[in-house]
């Protein structure tokens, strides 16, 4: 429970630094594709499991994602865990 926790402490700080560095709005607005603009299913947003079942990479224009976003989630959650 404490990793899953930590796991979706890591995505929702990633969405935010992602924002922030690009002054976006924090909500109201889907998670997008940085390539394509496709907005992101429920199913896009899995910590973890999405990136790896997506083979790294957007489901609608395969552009590759940036390991910062896995990393992030799993340091995070090995955070919660210490």
């Amino acid at each position: 429970f404490i990793a899953v926790t930590g796991l979706c402490f890591g995505s929702f700080i990633s969405l935010i630094s992602y924002r922030m560095a690009r002054d976006l709005p924090y909500a109201a607005v889907r998670s997008r594709c940085p390539s394509c603009g496709t907005a992101l299913s429920a199913r896009d947003l899995i910590p973890v499991l999405s990136y790896l079942l997506a083979r790294r990479a957007c489901r609608h224009c395969r552009a590759p994602m940036s390991p910062r976003y896995i990393l992030l989630e799993l340091a995070t959650a090995g955070s919660f865990l210490g």
